[in-house]
Order: C-alpha cells, then sequence, then structure tokens
C-alpha cells in the first residue's frame, strides 16, 4: 500500500492494526489518532509526519526515519524502535513504556514528561534532547549520548547509566535515588538540588560537575575523578 492509497483508505477507516508497510515512503503523512498497533512500519519513511496521538503498541518501527515527526501524547508502549532514525522529533507525554531504542537517534528531540520505565535507550544518541520530567524509572541508558540533555526534574529512580556520557547534561532537581552512573562523564553535569542517595558514581568522571544542595546521602564515589566539583563534601 502506497501513501496515496493509505490516505484514502484512511478516510473510512482509522484501523492499521497489524498492518505492513514495511520500507513504505510515508513521508509527511497524517496519522494522528490511528490504530497502528503491532503494525509492521520497519525502514518506513516517516519523516515528518503526524503520529499525534496514535497508537503503536508493539509496532516494528525499527530502522525507520521519524525525523522532525510528532509523537506527541503517542502510545508506543513496547514497540521496537531499534536504529530508528528520530532526530528533532517531537514525543512529550508519550508512553514509552518497555520500547526498545537501542542505537536511535534522538538527538535535539523532546521527551519532555515521557512515561518511559524500563525502557531501552543504551547506545542511543540523545544529545541536546529533553528529558524535562521524564518519568525514566528503572531505565537502560548505558553507554547513550547525553551530552547537553536537559533531565531536569527528570525520575530516574534505580535507572542504568554504565559508561554514559552526561557530559554538560542537566539533571537539576532530578531524582536519582539508588542509580547506577560507574564509569560514566560527568564533566560539568548540574546535579544541583537533586536526589542522588544510594546511587552509585564510582570510578566516575565528575570533573566540574555541580552537586550544589543535592541529597548525596550513601553515594558511592570509589575511584571517582572529583576535581573541581562543586557541593561535594
Amino acid at each position: 500500500m502506497d501513501k496515496k492509497e493509505l490516505q484514502e483508505f484512511l478516510k473510512s477507516n482509522a484501523n492499521l492494526s497489524e498492518i505492513n508497510l514495511d520500507k513504505s515512503d510515508l513521508r509527511g503523512i497524517n496519522l494522528s489518532r490511528v490504530n497502528m498497533k503491532m503494525a509492521n512500519l520497519h525502514a518506513a519513511n516517516l519523516t515528518n509526519s503526524n503520529l499525534r496521538k496514535s497508537v503503536l503498541r508493539g509496532a516494528d518501527i525499527s530502522n525507520s526515519k521519524l525525523i522532525g515527526a510528532n509523537l506527541s501524547d503517542a502510545d508506543i508502549y513496547g514497540a521496537n524502535l531499534y536504529r530508528a532514525d528520530l532526530s528533532h522529533a517531537i514525543l512529550s507525554n508519550a508512553d514509552l513504556t518497555m520500547t526498545n531504542f537501542y542505537k536511535a537517534n534522538l538527538a535535539d528531540s523532546d521527551l519532555s514528561c515521557v512515561s518511559a520505565s524500563n525502557v531501552n535507550f543504551s547506545y542511543a544518541n540523545l544529545e541536546r534532547s529533553k528529558l524535562i520530567g521524564a518519568y525514566l524509572i528503572r531505565a537502560e541508558l548505558s553507554r547513550a549520548n547525553l551530552i547537553d540533555a536537559n533531565l531536569g526534574f527528570a525520575n530516574l529512580y534505580e535507572a542504568y547509566l554504565y559508561l554514559t556520557n552526561l557530559s554538560g547534561a542537566n539533571l537539576s532537581n532530578a531524582c536519582m535515588v539508588g542509580a547506577k552512573l560507574m564509569c560514566t562523564n560527568c564533566t560539568n553535569a548540574n546535579f544541583r538540588g537533586a536526589d542522588l542517595s544510594g546511587a552509585n558514581l564510582s570510578n566516575s568522571n565528575l570533573v566540574g560537575a555541580d552537586f550544589t544542595n543535592a541529597d548525596l546521602s550513601g553515594i558511592d564515589l570509589t575511584g571517582a575523578n572529583t576535581a573541581n566539583t562543586k557541593g561535594l563534601i
């Protein structure tokens, strides 16, 4: 089914669950509020498409292009976005619980206030992304690129950030209770007012990081480089 045929079909039916759109060119298409549960969108081109409030539960969106796409308020629970390109995409308030973003490109994307517990962002590029107020409980962020990302007020309870790059990231007022940040690059990161109680930052690079007014009770700094930090005792 090509883009024109799909648009015609949508005039009478908003249910595309389990549809096969593998490698389809759907640039700029309006799929807002459409049900695409378990759909096959592998390698589809959805650049600048409107997927606001769409249902993509369990869909295969791997290797797809979603550059500049609007996925705000979408239900993407458990979907596979392996190596998908979501640079400059809007995903604010979306449900990303259990979703796979392994090696995905989310540079400059807006993920503010997403529900993303147990999400997999390992090896993903989240440089300069907005994760303000994001719900990232037990999220997998190991080896992800979060340079200059904004995670202010995010909930990273027991999140896993092994070998993650948080250089210049804003984590002010974030909940990072029990988070694992071993061997992480946190140079010049902002942890002002964050709750890091019980967090593990062993062997991490904390040069220039700001911990002013952060809760550091029970924190593990074994082997960490704390040169020029602020707020550490």
